[in-house]
């Protein structure tokens, strides 16, 4: 981590035995041990451990908050090539394409090389599942390549002309909502996944049909005002404008019902496998021939124009609320995950740690794993 870096989501690991025992215990029976490090290892910004002393909290470090001056480090990158960063998650129910999307786009914008792209295709085929190649690019796990489903968020980045997309393609599969959850709440926008084949939109729509209801109320409720609406598998219905036409009427008549401005939800008829409308304008000449697009021709281009992330506080003293925490040694060891709604952190910041760990008072040490120390002191 660069010295001038504000990551927007901190994972730190905290030496507790029994505080965050619980964690363990309410996780979903489904769920298996692979599911622990996706999310925090792929968005650590910090990774560390803790140690405790009795000593007290230095005066320095009780400065009010009215009293507070940011550093130069914590403002925000002012170069004319600088990228603002979008955390976008990819949410819809299971199987209408998802993965499947954010692998071919990455793909497309060079994040995975035509190697490796290779490999995935291979593997998939070499257990019957062919059309699967660029979804496993996102399910690199053993189990959920098996299943054939999401179970946890995947992380991967790319670059628009305008920002620098942290991509978090969530699990569709109600089991694993609580997962879902954990990318959502780290979300400044979202795409919602829809299959546009006949009888699959039906399913999802109806009430206690699918997910994409508490997908999108989810997002929604977690401050994600802003919408993509990607109705995927138009080469299923051979691209008729018809079809779109009544999904974006059902579903945008629920989106409202969730408080969705009909300014802040954008449509994109799509084809993730065919490779229509992500990063350029239709092949397709029956798709070509009624579409021209909203605010630009391809997914990319309405990321660029239609999303935007919200005013980033840097300034502001440190505010992470903890969202989740994950065990991740036998010795005790947590990660703890958390969004930085105010402020900044960097390698040698001093913060106020507001937890019952240890006890009230204690400062604490944290010693990445670049060898750098951070030290931490606690105070309710």
């Amino acid at each position: 981590m660069s010295s001038s870096a504000k990551p927007s989501s901190v994972s730190a690991p905290l030496n507790s035995k029994d505080k965050f025992q619980h964690v363990e215990e309410n996780n979903h029976a489904s769920v298996s041990e692979t599911q622990t490090h996706s999310l925090s290892s792929e968005m650590t910004s910090l990774t560390m451990s803790v140690k405790s002393d009795n000593s007290k909290i230095p005066d320095k470090a009780k400065v009010p908050r009215s009293h507070f001056k940011p550093e130069n480090w914590m403002l925000p990158d002012q170069t004319k090539d600088s990228l603002t960063q979008l955390n976008l998650a990819i949410v819809g129910h299971v199987d209408s394409g998802k993965s499947t999307l954010s692998g071919r786009l990455l793909h497309l914008l060079g994040q995975i090389s035509q190697k490796q792209m290779h490999k995935y295709e291979k593997e998939a085929k070499a257990q019957g599942k062919g059309s699967f190649a660029y979804a496993w690019a996102m399910d690199e796990s053993a189990e959920e390549r098996e299943r054939g489903v999401t179970m946890t968020v995947a992380v991967a980045y790319f670059n628009s002309n305008k920002y620098h997309v942290v991509v978090l393609d969530s699990p569709g599969h109600r089991d694993f909502v609580p997962n879902l959850i954990s990318g959502a709440t780290q979300a400044d926008a979202a795409i919602l996944v829809i299959d546009a084949s006949i009888g699959a939109f039906e399913a999802v729509i109806e009430i206690g049909g699918g997910q994409t209801r508490e997908h999108a109320q989810l997002i929604r409720s977690f401050g994600a005002d802003l919408l993509i609406v990607c109705v995927n598998k138009m080469d299923a219905v051979q691209y008729s404008k018809e079809r779109f036409d009544a999904i974006k009427l059902q579903l945008g008549t629920f989106l409202q019902s969730c408080n969705y401005r009909d300014s802040s939800v954008l449509w994109v008829p799509l084809s993730a496998m065919e490779n229509q409308i992500l990063v350029g304008p239709a092949t397709d000449s029956w798709l070509l021939s009624w579409w021209q697009g909203y605010k630009g021709p391809s997914l990319l281009e309405a990321i660029d124009h239609a999303l935007q992330p919200p005013a980033r506080e840097y300034s502001k003293p440190l505010l992470m609320p903890i969202c989740d925490v994950l065990k991740l040694t036998s010795q005790g060891q947590v990660s703890v995950c958390g969004k930085l709604d105010a402020g900044a952190l960097r390698n040698g910041s001093k913060v106020l740690y507001g937890c019952e760990i240890p006890s009230l008072g204690t400062p604490l040490e944290y010693s990445s794993h670049q060898g750098q120390i951070i030290e931490k002191t606690h105070n309710s």
